[in-house]
């Protein structure tokens, strides 16, 4: 799929919307074939703080020479409304980068600028928030396995694929009904649970659950697959 109109190879990992974790050798093959090509890859990080296995070399080795690794506090401070991210890449293309940046927007959040900068330079710091992670991983792994089972049991002809990572499970819910915009709007109008059609992400038949949420709820989920039942009979 590379030719020589292409710049950049983009991977998520943890996926959106999959929650799938992307295999070392996978993206080891990626990169070796990037480089042969003179292509940037661009490996957005963005979940892995939420990894609920063994965590990939690639989360933490050094960079390699093609590679750009693009990661972000909203999700790792588990505060998404607050945009802040920072990349791990060549010197020269972050000069680049922040010079279309500064004429593109002034700058992030100055108070989450200022509470970082804090957190990042003390070593007690560091620890308490390596403690929040480790504790926020535990927590998200039990709710995306509370979520999962609930889904498995309450449509047993949906084909979940069960979360590695991230916020989601996502499942094929075409033996329900094959147009994925249409089953998510008739959850809402009749049922009122909110769900993401998988067409937004080019995959027809496929549907987005974010159990994220219900993290400190997780009675919710468990509410929403009743009423899901219900809806399907």
């Amino acid at each position: 799929m590379i030719t020589e109109r292409t710049r950049m190879v983009i991977i998520t990992t943890p996926g959106n919307p999959d929650s799938m974790i992307m295999p070392e050798e996978v993206l080891r093959g990626v990169l070796d074939v990037a480089e042969e090509k003179d292509v940037w890859v661009m490996v957005d990080l963005a979940y892995r703080a939420f990894c609920f296995g063994d965590e990939p070399s690639y989360f933490s080795r050094p960079r390699r020479p093609n590679e750009i690794l693009m990661c972000t506090f909203s999700k790792e401070f588990r505060a998404p409304g607050w945009r802040l991210a920072y990349a791990v890449a060549d010197p020269g293309l972050v000069e680049a980068v922040n010079a279309i940046e500064q004429a593109r927007v002034l700058c992030p959040s100055t108070l989450a600028q200022r509470i970082l900068g804090r957190v990042l330079s003390d070593e007690k710091r560091l620890k308490e928030l390596r403690a929040y992670y480790d504790e926020g991983r535990k927590k998200y792994a039990r709710v995306a396995k509370l979520a999962f089972d609930a889904l498995v049991e309450a449509m047993p002809k949906a084909i979940p694929l069960e979360p590695q990572g991230g916020f989601y499970v996502f499942f094929d819910a075409s033996a329900y009904e094959k147009r994925s915009k249409v089953f998510c709007r008739k959850l809402l109008d009749e049922v009122q649970v909110a769900l993401t059609p998988g067409l937004d992400f080019g995959m027809e038949g496929w549907i987005r659950l974010p159990y994220a949420p219900t993290v400190e709820k997780p009675e919710l989920i468990s509410e929403a697959m009743e009423r899901i039942k219900s809806l399907l009979g």
